[in-house]
């Protein structure tokens, strides 16, 4: 896949954002750009939102009905998180966070590019997600993606930026491939066009840690989650290219996120050979 190095003076975090006080029942804003996700979608089955104590919001990967992938950044030690679903009506249900580990790779540094580590977490939630929560496959091989190929993106995030009240609402684009970005981790480039100056779809503040999905025939298979943004001088940022973190973790990533998190528990296994750790991804209880 095509390497693209000229982003480095161009990324953006796409830090958390305070949730308003009442969650709505119908969808609207979130994802520039994006479209208004139904009841019908997909998109509400597997994707939710990661809320601090503080009511700090970001999204998050349903990858079993008690498991959820997020953003390390979302993650702050000593915090504690609900992770909110919405059913067909779009009524919201809450659900505390049991365990939570993130890469320990993982650094902020004083710019997004100085980063180090993926930007990757797991959850584990005090008990599993009801209703029709539809928990994501996870693609081992991002050989399934190549330039120019359509993945979705859906988040709680903003939908215009500075507008911190359209965040809590889900919405969700389609994107292409740019290729894989060097900005001191290997990230995935996605534009509106598949294109480093496309322009008019992205995830923005708040869609942090939101699914970046490939639908394959029946099935939705997760390949990213949402990190970075564009940020580029003189252009309205969350309008160009969204950098996402690849979710076929390395070997040694996640055997080090294991021994940091002391091994035990559904959420930790998961990190640890995590296809092997999904094999009942539907269903179960959280221990």
């Amino acid at each position: 896949m095509t390497v693209l190095r000229p982003f480095l003076s161009r990324l953006a975090l796409l830090a958390a954002v305070i949730l308003p006080a009442a969650l709505h029942a119908t969808p609207s804003f979130a994802i520039v750009g994006g479209e208004e996700a139904s009841s019908s979608s997909n998109a509400r089955r597997y994707t939710v939102i990661v809320q601090s104590q503080k009511g700090e919001l970001c999204s998050g990967a349903v990858i079993a009905r008690n498991l959820v992938l997020t953003a390390a950044h979302c993650v702050v030690p000593k915090t504690k998180y609900r992770v909110i679903s919405f059913d067909q009506n779009f009524v919201p249900t809450a659900i505390g966070v049991a365990a939570a580990a993130r890469n320990p790779s993982f650094k902020l540094r004083g710019r997004p590019d100085q980063q180090t580590g993926l930007d990757i977490a797991v959850l584990e939630l005090s008990e599993p997600l009801s209703g029709d929560i539809k928990p994501l496959a996870i693609s081992s091989d991002l050989g399934v993606l190549s330039p120019l190929s359509e993945v979705t993106v859906s988040g709680f995030g903003l939908s215009r930026y500075g507008d911190r009240a359209s965040a809590g609402k889900l919405r969700f684009a389609h994107l292409r491939v740019a290729g894989v970005a060097d900005i001191g981790v290997p990230s995935l480039a996605l534009t509106s066009d598949g294109t480093p100056e496309g322009r008019g779809r992205s995830a923005c503040l708040g869609d942090s840690g939101g699914p970046i999905v490939v639908e394959n025939y029946f099935q939705s298979v997760l390949v990213g989650l949402v990190s970075l943004a564009d940020a580029e001088r003189g252009k309205v940022p969350c309008a160009g290219v969204t950098f996402a973190t690849p979710v076929a973790l390395p070997e040694d990533v996640s055997s080090r996120m294991l021994a940091t998190s002391g091994g035990g528990g559904p959420a930790l296994q998961a990190l640890h050979g995590i296809e092997r750790a999904l094999g009942g991804r539907d269903g179960g209880s959280s221990r």
